[in-house]
């Protein structure tokens, strides 16, 4: 037995299926809003496959930017494991002062290279392969002049995932291209109809 969709449908279920977030990779984005920086990222798995354990932290850490270090991590205070291996850029600006953030929720994630070669921070006792939550750091009273962010899109990677940082000025959903497009398309086959 066979389900027979029509055009309308077909178009709808590839729109969706296309809109879905992918939960591959780990995506930290990084806005100007107001008066302020917001990091955010939806979370999603991190496969650590590569790297090697380094170290828990003893001290609870928050989000933090140092673009020229690099430094980039967000979510609320906790401890953190550090795992070494991964590769990427040295730098996402010139900014050389460590600026914590002002608020954060979600789990504790970032990359760094503040004490040594990069690393990655992921909750303490994090199974790789496991889901990572959604999170935010709020910098107060920032932009990215102040703090030495230079807008780009900036990966860190290694053998099974990877980390991107994007730095951009105006937030545009993943899918809202596609999301327009379908619309436009809907209308004018219903034009054609009628």
């Amino acid at each position: 037995m066979f389900i027979r969709f029509g055009t309308k449908g077909l178009l709808l279920a590839a729109l969706l299926v296309l809109s879905l977030p992918s939960q591959a990779a780990i995506v930290i984005t990084a806005t100007e809003s107001g008066s302020d920086v917001i990091l955010s990222s939806d979370g999603g798995t991190l496969d650590l496959t590569g790297l090697t354990f380094n170290s828990t932290s003893t001290i609870a850490a928050g989000g933090a930017i140092a673009p020229s270090t690099p430094i980039v991590s967000l979510g609320g205070q906790a401890l953190f494991d550090r795992y070494d291996g991964a590769s990427g850029p040295t730098s996402f600006g010139t900014g050389t002062v460590v600026t914590g953030d002002d608020s954060g929720s979600g789990d504790l994630y970032g990359v760094s290279a503040f004490t040594g070669p990069l690393w990655i921070s992921v909750p303490t006792g994090f199974v790789s392969g496991g889901l990572l939550s959604a999170s935010s750091s709020t910098f107060l009273n920032a932009s990215f002049a102040s703090l030495g962010m230079t807008e780009g899109t900036y990966v860190w990677s290694w053998a099974s995932d990877s980390i991107t940082l994007e730095v951009t000025a105006v937030p545009v959903p993943a899918a809202a291209w596609l999301f327009a497009s379908g619309l436009g398309l809907l209308g004018w086959m219903r034009r054609k109809t009628s």
